[in-house]
Parts: C-alpha cells; sequence; structure tokens
C-alpha cells in the first residue's frame, strides 16, 4: 500500500482515504459488539455441576440439548459433559434423557379419576417439547422397550 500511495498516480490519496474509512467502519463494528458474557468468578467444578443439575432439573422439559445448558453456564459442551460424567458416571446428554424418560413414564402412567382423562400422546409430546408424536414414541421405545401405550397398559393392568 506504502508503494501504491507513493507512486505518481495516486497523489489524490484515495487509497489513503479508503483505509481510514475501513478503520473507522471496525472501529465502530467493535464498539457496538455485543458484550460478551464471561462465567461468575469463583466458579468451581462442583458449583458448575450444582448449577447444571438445578437448571437441567427446572428446564429439562423445554430444552433438550447440551449446548442449551453449557450456554446457560458460560461453558463450552465439552467442559460441561466433562464434569458431568466424572461426577455423575453419565455423560450430559444421557442425563438430561434419563430426567425426560422419567417424566414420560410418570405422565404416561398417571391415572386419573374420571371426569380427568390421562394425557394423550400428543398432549405428552406438547408437554415434554418433542418435534412430533412419532419421535416421542420412538424415544420412549427406545429407553423403555414398549411403546407408551402399552407401558400405560402395564402400568394399570399391576395396579
Amino acid at each position: 500500500m506504502k508503494e501504491e500511495m507513493a507512486a505518481p498516480q495516486h497523489k489524490d490519496q484515495h487509497i489513503l482515504r479508503a483505509m481510514l474509512y475501513e478503520f473507522l467502519m471496525l472501529l465502530d463494528r467493535a464498539k457496538n459488539a455485543a458484550p460478551r458474557t464471561l462465567p461468575p468468578t469463583g466458579m468451581t467444578p462442583d458449583r458448575y455441576r450444582e448449577r447444571f443439575v438445578r437448571l437441567a432439573d427446572r428446564e429439562f422439559r423445554e430444552h433438550h440439548d447440551v449446548e442449551y445448558y453449557a450456554g446457560q453456564l458460560c461453558i463450552t459442551a465439552n467442559y460441561l459433559n466433562r464434569l458431568v460424567s466424572g461426577h455423575l458416571g453419565v455423560t450430559t446428554k444421557q442425563y438430561l434423557n434419563r430426567r425426560l424418560v422419567d417424566e414420560a413414564k410418570r405422565l404416561v402412567s398417571v391415572k386419573y379419576d374420571r371426569p380427568i382423562r390421562n394425557p394423550s400422546v400428543n398432549e405428552i409430546t406438547d408437554l415434554l417439547h418433542f418435534e412430533s408424536s412419532a419421535y416421542f414414541v420412538r424415544f420412549f421405545h427406545k429407553a423403555v422397550g414398549l411403546s407408551p401405550a402399552q407401558y400405560r397398559k402395564d402400568s394399570t393392568a399391576s395396579r
């Protein structure tokens, strides 16, 4: 750029003006960028695990992905997985899936007295924020070994 600016045909300094505009644009962009959130100071691995478990217990119905929880804790998903695996003996995804399965079993096997009816598979799908009832049924069958209807039938027969 120095050579171009020193060349006799560029005495009007268009390049210098363009570089100045670019510098000002980048400076403005950096000034207006969203501030990066930093994790709270003094956070130990135990505190991260405790916060994850509390957060997961509160929000597992709505959020099934590990990245959401890692983002809430301002750490990477890999680091969260290492913390959870080391303490609980299961991956973060396995922990979340167990919470979902336990809640799904509870909802499927709930026996209401009439006139209130048992929640349908579609209602449970909505409560647990699954994409579709077909996906929920596959998830449930893979985890439990029975379809929700079979599980409901078996749980009411054992009462």
